[in-house]
């Protein structure tokens, strides 16, 4: 009898071990990937190459990702490849056991990085929208913060002044008119707003107009551009509010950056013209 329960016992601890349970597979990507998926013996569980594309989603802390699950027994694992069915794939990503769930982010192509989880995105922009106004001729600039950070601007157009486009009569670089400030992002960048009276063909924004390298920003104007310091135009400010399009195809740097020079009233000088002159965004003595 004591054989019999022994026999038993050794049955019900075999049967739990191969009972298993499900190994959960989560994906965050644009698009719904292609998921080959294979055991330790190498019988496929999703199909042949390039296995099948993900269909169903769910929410993970309110980011929706790609899901699906697999049943499989106690001591079995399974091995995966994202893939997006034409051609390009992750590396093998093994040892997937059963009671497991495990998250991953997907780039589309051949790079995927396994997540601890997934934590629902607020924007870059974490609730500042921007928003142009119809018939304003205006830009936008963002930028690190900075304690007590004061946006300068000059601009400049053939066959207008200064003082035409910037709505005032600026007499020296400091009392140009500043930047407003437009709103904040997260802790550590802001962005700052102008207003122009008339559209300049180029502009400079600047921080610190003491120093040797005190602009910052320097680019062919585009009514409502979205401009970041250090990487240029990034958008195009929609009445609606956002940014709305790229444009890769407006170089950042303006014409001036030719050895043009220009008086501070913003008019353009040639070479022989004497005294404070602005090239390629610094001021200097031409004598």
């Amino acid at each position: 009898m004591r054989k019999l329960f022994t026999l038993i016992a050794v049955a019900f601890i075999a049967i739990a071990a191969q009972a298993g349970g499900p190994v959960t597979i989560n994906v965050k990507a644009d698009v719904a990937p292609f998921l080959y998926v294979w055991d330790q013996d190498g019988n496929q569980l999703n199909g042949e190459w390039p296995g099948t594309q993900m269909t169903e989603t769910t929410e993970v802390n309110g980011v929706t990702v790609w899901t699906q699950t697999f049943s499989i027994g106690g001591d079995d694992v399974i091995n995966i490849i994202f893939n997006n069915g034409n051609g390009d794939q992750t590396t093998d990503i093994g040892g997937l056991a059963c009671e497991t769930v495990n998250n991953y982010t997907y780039d589309g192509a051949t790079e995927y990085e396994a997540v601890e989880g997934f934590e629902e995105e607020g924007g870059e922009d974490e609730g500042y929208v921007p928003q142009a106004v119809e018939g304003e001729i205006a830009v936008w600039f963002e930028t690190t913060r900075a304690e007590g950070l004061e946006c300068h601007t000059w601009a400049w157009a053939d066959g207008k002044t200064e003082a035409e486009i910037l709505g005032v009569d600026p007499v020296e670089w400091a009392t140009r008119p500043a930047m407003t400030l437009d709103g904040e992002i997260g802790e550590d960048k802001v962005v700052y707003k102008y207003v122009y009276a008339a559209e300049p063909s180029d502009f400079i924004v600047t921080y610190d107009i003491s120093g040797e390298e005190d602009h910052r920003l320097q680019a062919a104007f585009v009514n409502n551009g979205y401009f970041v310091d250090g990487e240029g135009l990034k958008g195009i400010v929609s009445t609606d509010g956002g940014i709305v399009t790229a444009i890769n195809a407006v170089s950042v740097k303006a014409e001036a950056q030719s050895n043009a020079m220009y008086n501070l009233a913003g008019q353009r000088v040639n070479k022989n013209y004497k005294g404070v002159v602005i090239m390629n965004g610094k001021k200097f003595m031409n004598k």
